[in-house]
């Protein structure tokens, strides 16, 4: 498309856009610190500076004339050229592909991510475009060096959770198989020591019944220590009967009258969301004795074939904005990324003077819904 501008056009235009001499085209481009090339509205390029010639591995005298579209990969070509309508239709300054990732293409065929700023001019009675281009293959090298660091702390942190799930599990059943037999062994014998003493020996019964109590205190520690780390009712009865053991203790512990709605389906989660959805009730629940000042919890557990969602629900004081997204809230970031690792989501709102509201939502794969 090329539109000459007549004398009421160029009058109208110049009110928004700079009208350039040649001298002034070529003081411009030496000044920009930039590679920067002047192009028509037809799409061929008026003028270019030493940095835009280096950038693109041309020589001064093969640019003016060259199409601008040679500059870009193939594929957006057609585009491009449609874009340039647009800008030509409205020009003023502005980012070109705002939110995009722009590439241009070098001589020798390799692609140069830029970034691009358009400016609209006026160069011998036309409308052209001056196009500031930004090299930012270092800045890209830069991001992706950020993101695989990124992927490996959070793989790092995902092997960290599963191990200590698995500690978890391997230190519950230690405890209750080999110290629980162990005490159950020692209260047999001592049953069988008792039976033997004399009536008459009253100090050693005393002595023997004071110890017989002990191991009790000593069984009901072993068994508590071993529910805290791995409760068998998780692996034994799934997720809802979990849920609602937990609630039951949690409410006999701090007198918070708990509330449990589901309508799980039996089987529905594997074991990975299952111990996810269970220690993000676990810490949401320790977030609600600590901060919440609240009377009441409601948990609602619903799922179906593709997704299992958990609301925690408290009464009390509201988390606060600032609250939820301090970056020392360790244990809001521990929810989010038990969440996460299963592809999932954790949404944490508060309403002052209402309560929190703790949502998690976990998709379910095919075959894991039985």
């Amino acid at each position: 498309m090329n539109v000459n501008l007549n004398q009421d056009d160029l009058a109208a235009e110049s009110a928004s856009v700079t009208s350039l001499t040649a001298q002034q085209i070529k003081d411009l481009l030496r000044m920009i610190p930039y590679a920067s090339i002047i192009v028509s509205e037809a799409g061929q390029i008026v003028a270019a500076n030493r940095l835009a010639e280096e950038l693109f591995g041309y020589a001064g005298d093969e640019f003016p004339g060259h199409p601008i579209d040679n500059l870009l990969p193939e594929r957006f070509r057609s585009l491009h050229a449609q874009h340039r309508v647009g800008y030509v239709a409205n020009p003023k300054p502005r980012p070109m592909g705002t939110r995009l990732d722009l590439v241009a293409l070098h001589r020798d065929g390799h692609e140069i991510p830029v970034e691009i700023a358009l400016s609209p001019l006026v160069f011998e009675d036309d409308l052209c475009i001056l196009a500031v281009v930004h090299d930012i293959t270092e800045r890209k090298l830069e991001e992706e060096k950020l993101r695989r660091s990124q992927e490996q702390m959070r793989a790092l942190s995902d092997r960290l959770l599963t191990v200590r799930e698995e500690e978890r599990a391997r230190v519950s059943r230690s405890i209750h198989d080999e110290i629980g037999q162990m005490l159950s062994g020692l209260k047999m014998d001592l049953a069988w020591l008792q039976r033997r003493l004399d009536p008459g020996q009253e100090q050693l019964l005393d002595k023997t019944e004071a110890m017989s109590t002990l191991i009790d205190a000593a069984v009901q520690a072993v068994r508590r220590v071993s529910t805290e780390l791995r409760p068998g009712i998780l692996d034994d009865l799934g997720l809802e009967a979990a849920v609602d053991w937990q609630l039951q203790e949690f409410q006999r512990r701090t007198d918070i009258q708990c509330t449990l709605i589901s309508d799980m389906k039996e089987g529905a989660l594997d074991v990975e969301r299952t111990t996810t959805a269970f220690r993000i009730l676990q810490e949401a629940l320790t977030n609600v004795v600590r901060h919440a000042q609240a009377t009441q919890v409601e948990v609602v557990l619903t799922g179906n074939a593709t997704e299992l969602t958990m609301v925690v629900r408290d009464d009390g004081r509201g988390i606060t904005d600032s609250e939820r997204d301090h970056p020392r809230s360790i244990g809001l970031l521990g929810m989010r990324e038990r969440a996460r690792m299963q592809g999932g989501t954790l949404k944490i709102q508060g309403v002052a003077g209402k309560g929190t509201t703790v949502i998690l939502r976990l998709p379910l794969t095919p075959g894991e819904e039985k």
